[in-house]
């Protein structure tokens, strides 16, 4: 009878220490969990030139689910995203900047949080006369994203 009372306490024991390792395991899984996704809605970047800090351009993008992103604030801009691990990336190109004439822009962004990347962007024109590179801050705005540019 002891050795049952022995047997069964044992059992009980084993039993609570895999379900609390199991819950434990989840839990650190769980924190553990790259970003999976890019938030989709509005969101607002501030670029400042890459090698004397000043402030370039703010603007506004919609990012889309699919891949896919538009310009909210400026230049009737639009492209597409992709992640790679806790990196973002867009490419695109932009109707008008401050420039002048039609740009193209890639952005390689790195996940600060749910709410903030940071990263470059270059900007250049097809016939060469115009290349820019720049620091890029993004924070999300808002789930809804207001209207493309025109």
């Amino acid at each position: 009878m002891k050795r049952h009372l022995v047997v069964i306490t044992a059992l009980v024991v084993i039993g609570s220490l895999s379900l609390l390792m199991s819950q434990s395991t989840k839990q650190a899984k769980a924190a553990a969990l790259p970003f999976a996704t890019f938030p989709l809605g509005q969101w607002t970047f501030e670029s400042t030139t890459d090698s004397t800090g000043v402030v370039y351009s703010t603007n506004g993008v919609c990012i889309q689910s699919g891949g896919a992103w538009y310009a909210t604030t400026s230049g009737q801009g639009s492209g597409h995203w992709y992640m790679k691990g806790k990196s973002i990336h867009l490419h695109g190109n932009y109707a008008g900047s401050l420039g002048g004439g039609s740009v193209n822009d890639s952005f390689e962004l790195t996940v600060v949080n749910q709410r903030l990347l940071t990263g470059y962007l270059q900007e250049w024109n097809d016939g060469g006369s115009y290349n820019g590179y720049y620091r890029s801050k993004w924070t999300f705005s808002s789930a809804a994203c207001d209207s493309p540019s025109k």
